[in-house]
């Protein structure tokens, strides 16, 4: 498309993650690219606190036992007093840690940047990578994929997890290993995941689809009326931005 459109001045993501425009061709040929940071992170980490509500309370299960007509109490976990470890304390990290705080959850972050206002502020804390993964009862990942962060939760890592924790997944499909995350989930070495990306979009067969212990969604974690508002204004202002 980039080579095909000799006038092509500015692309502009009507979203957050550009690994899916091809930035190399893009800056050879002199061609601009936005994004919208932040306008649907409040979306997305909102999300994430329901996906580790739905896990933990095991709501998959209870709706389809009261679905085929039983009526039993099947006991779940509460997030008040665990330890949740984020990878990638960016917008989407930093609105995660914050709900997790109101819920009274423990948190450890990791990430390239330091953010050691934030994490005073909100008590976070800052950490590495081995220390998130080996003390953190939810991992949840909010990560860009690029070259750095492809397959950067893999089988050496998922080992390095508490047995029984469960993995959060709203960042971008290829961050985690699908193949490890399922042995790790098949051999209940984790107690369960929620994806709402995949390696390969929209997901084909898969063993996930499979697994009990997994929740799946099709790439929604950011998708609200009021992040599409949000992205819609920004998107704007990036253009006029580039006009003037």
């Amino acid at each position: 498309v980039i080579e095909g459109s000799p006038s092509l001045a500015l692309i502009c993501k009507f979203g957050v993650g550009v690994d899916n425009i091809d930035l190399a061709a893009a800056a050879e040929r002199g061609v601009l690219v936005t994004n919208a940071p932040g306008c649907n992170a409040i979306s997305v980490a909102e999300m994430t606190i329901g996906l580790i509500i739905a896990l933990w309370r095991r709501l998959k299960e209870t709706e389809r036992s009261l679905r085929d007509g039983q009526w039993r109490a099947i006991p779940g976990e509460e997030l008040y007093g665990r330890v949740l470890g984020i990878v990638g304390l960016g917008n989407i990290g930093k609105e995660v840690a914050r709900r997790a705080r109101a819920f009274g959850m423990r948190v450890l972050s990791h990430d390239i940047v330091d953010y050691a206002d934030f994490c005073r502020q909100f008590e976070v804390e800052a950490t590495s990578l081995e220390a998130v993964l080996s003390q953190s009862d939810v991992l949840s990942l909010h990560v860009p994929l690029t070259p750095l962060t492809r397959h950067m939760i893999g089988e050496a890592q998922l080992r390095r997890m508490k047995r029984g924790a469960i993995l959060i997944h709203t960042a971008r499909g290829g961050v985690a290993d699908e193949a490890a995350l399922c042995r790790a989930l098949a051999g209940q070495h984790l107690a369960g995941a929620a994806l709402d990306v995949f390696e390969t979009e929209p997901l084909g067969p898969s063993r996930l689809r499979s697994l009990d212990n997994v929740i799946l969604t099709p790439h929604v974690a950011g998708i609200t009326y009021q992040a599409a508002d949000r992205i819609g204004e920004r998107t704007v202002a990036n253009v006029l931005a580039y006009l003037a």
